[in-house]
C-alpha cells in the first residue's frame, strides 16, 4: 500500500516477488482505498426519521434490532428469522458466528450466493 501525506492509502497492488501470488491481486482488493475513502461510506448506523436518515449510536441501533427480531419471532416463529451472507466462502468465522447465532434463535436459515451456485 502506498499512503499520502495524510497517511491515507491512496494505492494498493500486490507483491511481485510473493511466492504464491506473484503480485496477483483481486480487483476489489485493489480498489480499497477508493471503498474506504468514499463520501459515501457509512460510518455509523442511521435511521430513518420523518424521511431523513439520522445517525444514532451503535448501542440503540442493536437494541431496536434485537426488539424487532423479537417481534417478529414471536409473532411467527423462529423459522421467520434468516441470514443472508456474501458469498466468498473464506470468513470461516462469519459462518460459525451466523450458525451459532442461528442456532440461538431457533432457525437454521442461512443464505449465501453459494446456495445458488452448488445446489447440484
Amino acid at each position: 500500500m502506498e499512503l499520502d501525506d495524510d497517511d491515507r492509502v491512496c494505492k494498493i497492488r500486490g507483491d511481485r516477488d510473493h511466492p504464491l501470488s506473484q503480485g496477483f491481486t483481486c480487483n476489489k482488493g485493489r480498489r480499497q482505498a477508493q471503498a474506504i475513502d468514499s463520501p459515501h461510506r457509512l460510518l455509523s448506523p442511521k435511521k430513518r426519521v420523518d424521511g431523513q436518515l439520522r445517525d444514532i449510536s451503535w448501542a440503540d441501533a442493536i437494541a431496536e434490532i434485537a426488539a424487532k427480531l423479537g417481534t417478529i419471532r414471536k409473532a411467527s416463529g423462529s423459522r421467520s428469522i434468516a441470514l443472508v451472507l456474501g458469498g466468498s466462502p473464506h470468513p470461516v468465522f462469519h459462518y460459525i458466528t451466523a450458525f451459532a447465532w442461528l442456532r440461538r434463535m431457533g432457525s437454521r436459515n442461512l443464505y449465501s450466493p453459494v446456495s445458488l451456485e452448488f445446489t447440484s
